[in-house]
């Protein structure tokens, strides 16, 4: 249960998802020798702070962050090969909010991206690539996988709107009215070791948004 809203409104019933059934399995996998990746977030952390290193104890404002911090401990403490990836908005050409805008764009429909929201993508691929390197080097721990800086959803709009050739005068920004816990400052992580180990580069805003954008339909 990924939608923070929905952790807010059935806190029982989600961390019996997202902590309980999750190091659940991830402990009976790992107790047959699997090799356990678990998927986590940004939102384990505050959001007050950017390229948060993986060192600093994690310190969620949200029920869902709460969970997936506890998750993480959990998946951990499984076995000698668990390892945590956490990600920040992952982007694909299939995510609703895309079609959407694309579809309304088409149509000289105007859009309503927050101005309020941040976000810091990574395409799945890229999200692929990090968890296959944890597999195939046989890495136990926390690894992040996040983009290098935090826009607006109104940037990201702009950017569509000119890889799609739309007109930009379609976008029409508004205020998200999530809590204010929602509505993280910072969702970018440190990804030096990824680096090291990987060489895997933190990608760029625009990189990511043209890769995703151009094959929204």
């Amino acid at each position: 249960m990924a939608r923070l809203g929905d952790c807010d409104a059935d806190p029982d019933l989600s961390h019996r998802v997202n902590v309980t059934g999750a190091v659940a399995l991830a402990e009976r996998l790992a107790g047959q020798g699997a090799h356990v990746v678990f998927l986590s977030t940004d939102k384990v952390y505050d959001g007050s702070e950017p390229l948060r290193r993986r060192i600093v104890p994690p310190n969620p404002l949200t029920e869902y962050g709460r969970q997936k911090a506890l998750a993480e401990e959990g998946v951990l403490d499984a076995g000698d090969r668990t390892a945590v990836v956490r990600l920040s908005k992952v982007l694909s050409p299939d995510l609703p909010l895309l079609v959407d805008w694309r579809q309304n764009l088409r149509q000289g429909q105007r859009i309503t991206p927050f101005d309020n929201l941040r976000l810091a993508p990574v395409d799945c691929g890229l999200v692929s690539e990090v968890i296959e390197k944890v597999l195939t080097q046989n890495r136990a721990g926390i690894f992040h996988c996040t983009g290098g800086e935090d826009r607006s959803y109104v940037d990201l709009a702009s950017r569509l709107c000119r890889l799609w050739q739309a007109d930009e005068a379609l976008i029409t920004p508004v205020s998200s009215a999530a809590p204010e816990a929602h509505r993280s400052r910072f969702t970018t992580l440190d990804m030096s070791l990824e680096s090291v180990l990987f060489d895997i580069e933190q990608p760029a805003f625009e990189k990511v948004v043209d890769r995703v954008g151009k094959d929204v339909s």
